[in-house]
């Protein structure tokens, strides 16, 4: 049985020798190994184009991230000026908010001022009957009713005391005649000559009245420099109530020597209308010029 066996393997064995020996079958390994290396091909070539496929998304994520950080960048600036602009805004509207108050006190304080004109109070400028009065003193004289020359100067005293304070707050350069207040016995200096002048009148001499016309020519011309210089920062359309020019005040001269009584009486209510106007437009235009300078102050 052995044998036997033995000599069925050896008959098998030299079969497949044969078989393998056989073209068709030598064909057919060759065949599967061309279609193996076309596979092989085909996958080398699919992996190269994913490999590129690889490094393209790579270089797209790697700018998609950089594009990502720029823009994290842009972001947190934008948040950042918001924040900066929030902050000034709110600095902005506190700001605002202190200014508006200041405005209102300032508005509230002037219309306070306004009730109260310190200069009105303290040169009090009216009228008594046909005659002009500065507190309460008669300046003129008329026939009919005769007033002491001593209430005449001492009127002229307190109109050239108002006069040379409206000068002072106006700051006006004096640049032909300056006041000097006296009471009853003011002066008016002619700057060309030195000369000086008695703002008073009733002396018994003849050169006196003379000398008080003069006075009186040189304070109204000091009354149209302070109304000049005023009405400036006034609409062209404000004037005073008598327009002053050389020796005459809403036409009638207001030198006593050569005139008649009534009508120099006429001329010094003329002065005082145009002093007690002066009061009211110097008072606005300080008070203009301290608002606005409390306001610059405020927005510095």
């Amino acid at each position: 049985h052995q044998q036997i066996w033995i000599s069925t393997q050896s008959t098998w064995v030299l079969t497949q020798c044969d078989n393998l020996n056989q073209p068709s079958y030598q064909e057919k390994l060759d065949a599967e190994l061309a279609m193996y290396e076309e596979e092989e091909n085909r996958l080398i070539k699919e992996l190269q184009i994913l490999q590129e496929e690889n490094t393209r998304v790579k270089q797209e994520m790697a700018q998609t991230e950089k594009e990502k950080e720029e823009m994290d960048t842009l972001i947190e600036s934008y948040w950042k000026e918001c924040n900066e602009f929030v902050q000034i805004d709110t600095l902005v509207w506190e700001k605002t908010c202190a200014l508006d108050e200041h405005k209102q006190r300032e508005m509230e304080q002037l219309e306070t001022l306004n009730k109260t004109n310190i200069l009105n109070k303290t040169f009090y400028i009216w009228y008594e009957g046909h005659y002009g009065t500065i507190n309460n003193l008669r300046l003129g004289k008329l026939l009919c009713e005769k007033v002491d020359w001593d209430e005449i100067n001492a009127a002229w005293g307190y109109a050239a005391l108002l006069l040379s304070t409206l000068i002072r707050i106006a700051r006006v350069n004096e640049t032909k005649y300056r006041l000097e207040p006296s009471g009853s016995f003011s002066l008016v200096v002619q700057l060309a000559t030195g000369s000086k002048y008695e703002l008073y009148g009733g002396a018994r001499v003849f050169w006196a009245e003379s000398r008080f016309d003069k006075a009186m020519v040189g304070f109204l011309y000091c009354l149209n420099e302070v109304i000049q210089k005023q009405s400036k920062y006034l609409d062209p359309s404000i004037t005073a109530p008598y327009p002053i020019k050389d020796d005459k005040v809403g036409e009638l001269t207001i030198k006593l020597s050569g005139n008649r009584d009534e009508r120099w009486n006429q001329a010094l209510k003329y002065m005082l209308c145009d002093l007690k106007w002066l009061i009211g437009v110097t008072t606005l235009n300080q008070r203009n010029q301290q608002l606005k300078a409390s306001f610059t102050n405020i927005s510095l």
